[in-house]
This record gives C-alpha cells, structure tokens and sequence, in this order.
C-alpha cells in the first residue's frame, strides 16, 4: 500500500490542479489511485504523517518558525454522489471543513503543514445564540484554533532551539486566548 500510495501522490503533486483522472497516466493508474483513497486504513493523517515529520525536522533548522492557521470550506456541492458531506453555511451547499496548521519562516519560506482538521456539520437549523455560548468550546468551529494552539504549544517543546510563534486569522475569537499565551511556554 505504501508503494501505491507514493505512486499516486508523486502523480497528484505533479499537477495538483487536476482531477485524479487527469493527474494520473493511464486508467489502470485512476482506479488504483481511487482504491487507494477508499481503503479503511487510509486516513488524511497517515497520507499527512511523512510530511508532518519532515516539515517539523524542517522547522528545528530554524531560529523561528510561524505556525499560521485557518479553516477553509471544501465544498462538493456539484458531486452529490460523495458521501459524508454536511452542510457549509447553508442545507444546499454540501462540503467539509479543513482547519490548518501552515509552517513558514519569516521571510515567506514555507516549510509545510503541521497539522490538519477535517471534520463535517450535522444538519439542522444553526444553534441560537444563548445555546452556542453554553456549548463548550471543545465542541465549536472554534475549538480547532485552541486544538492548533495546543499543538504549537507541543511542539515547543520538541524543539528547543526554534521559537515558534502561533497566528490566527483576525476573525479567530475564541474566549481566553489571551490567557492561553500567557501560559504558554515561551509566552
């Protein structure tokens, strides 16, 4: 599986803008890359786990590292036939969210993703305001940036010699940020 799984990776980063069927060289390539993805044991974090570890081996080799997060709609509206899609911001538009953890230097040099967040909305109509501010923060949107955050906080810790330095996005809100950092380590 492994081997398959270079193969079709090595196709798709070839031409990331493609379909499958248009990254890869023959039909027998397509339906090997479509078995791949719909193996049991292929998840987003184990196709991810190679380059994470090169991309934190990346960071240690320098004296400062951003950690950059931000959610992203991933939306497959126009292929109803997926399943496991929920619903973005609304019923008829169907799709899954990303949320993720982007290592750059700062002078713009990337050096990969740390971690990724996918996850889908039940549907249903939205929670009403006195609701989603009883619900705790663990099991809102907004729980993937203190879930980021706790991993940069981890990864401070692997690497010593590198300062790394946590961003969100301006609309990132979630209640006790500041007191977080302040409990960092190195904040």
């Amino acid at each position: 599986m492994e081997a398959r799984a270079v193969q079709v990776l090595g196709c798709l980063g070839k031409q990331p803008s493609k379909s499958i069927p248009g990254s890869c060289q023959s039909w027998a390539e397509t339906l090997g890359a479509y078995r791949l993805l719909q193996h049991k044991r292929v998840t987003p974090a184990r196709l991810l786990a190679p380059h994470v570890a090169a991309t934190q081996a990346r960071m240690g080799e320098h004296p400062v590292v951003l950690l950059v997060q931000d959610s992203t709609e991933l939306d497959f509206s126009g292929k109803p036939s997926i399943a496991g899609l929920g619903p973005l911001n609304w019923v008829e538009r169907q799709g899954l969210f990303c949320h993720l953890s982007l290592a750059v230097t700062p002078e713009r040099l990337s050096l990969g993703v740390v971690e990724t967040q996918f996850w889908t909305q039940e549907p249903g109509p939205p929670q009403k305001n006195r609701k989603r501010k009883q619900t705790p923060i663990e099991e809102k949107q907004s729980g993937r940036w203190l879930e980021s955050y706790q991993e940069a906080c981890r990864l401070q810790g692997e690497l010593p010699c590198s300062k790394l330095v946590s961003g969100t996005s301006t609309r990132c809100s979630w209640p006790g940020r500041k007191r977080l950092r302040k409990r960092a380590p190195g904040g």
